[in-house]
């Protein structure tokens, strides 16, 4: 890894998990899915990005993440902001969240984000457009472990391998990345709206 990269991550992580402990401590968990997101150009409106969010792969650390124990509503979504790197001051807020949902896909489980880059006048705002266009943009989530442990055998036979498997979690903040954890987290779709349009008229 970069070494400014690195220093730069690690002290974004120090920040998070001082902002855990202020609220009453926790185990803090940032899980960096390896899935370029995919941008939506439509006419009049700001483009769309969609991600996976999060999915049940087994990561890059051994850990499996369940997307159906995975509570995004009560944070995640309620805030509806998307930070860079989790970076959680207010300059760092590049994308408002429109939506985010359950999906299974081709053998892939989990949650799709969609959202929208802010409308600014910004370096970082740019270059997330850029690589999401370049399909290079990756999206991480920040949860707190609230059900974790050893695979039992009851959480299936794709999970027995994994060095943790986390049954439930409370989803705290949504970032875009380019340093993924999760092998299955990729872009999903670019499409400007005459595009769409004509996929539903043929």
């Amino acid at each position: 890894m970069n070494t400014f990269l690195a220093e730069y991550e690690t002290a974004a992580i120090a920040r998070i998990r001082k902002r855990v402990d202020d609220d009453g401590g926790g185990e803090l968990v940032i899980r960096r899915e390896d899935a370029p997101c995919v941008v939506k150009s439509y006419e009049g409106r700001p483009d769309e990005i969609h991600c996976w969010a999060t999915t049940d792969a087994i990561d890059m650390e051994g850990e499996a993440v369940f997307p159906s124990g995975m509570d995004y509503k009560t944070y995640i979504l309620k805030n509806a902001t998307v930070f860079l790197e989790h970076e959680t001051a207010p300059k760092m807020v590049v994308a408002r969240l429109r939506n985010i949902y359950p999906k299974a896909d081709g053998g892939i489980n989990g949650l799709v984000s969609v959202t929208t880059l802010l409308d600014k006048d910004d370096d970082d705002v740019r270059a997330m457009k850029g690589l999401a266009k370049e399909k290079m943009l990756r999206q991480s989530i920040c949860f707190m472990r609230q059900d974790s442990g050893k695979p039992k055998p009851e959480d299936g036979p794709k999970f027995q391998a994994a060095r943790r498997v986390t049954r439930k979690a409370m989803g705290r903040e949504l970032s875009f990345t380019t340093i993924p954890c999760n092998p299955e987290c990729t872009q999903l779709a670019y499409k400007s709206l005459q595009e769409r349009a004509k996929s539903v008229l043929d």
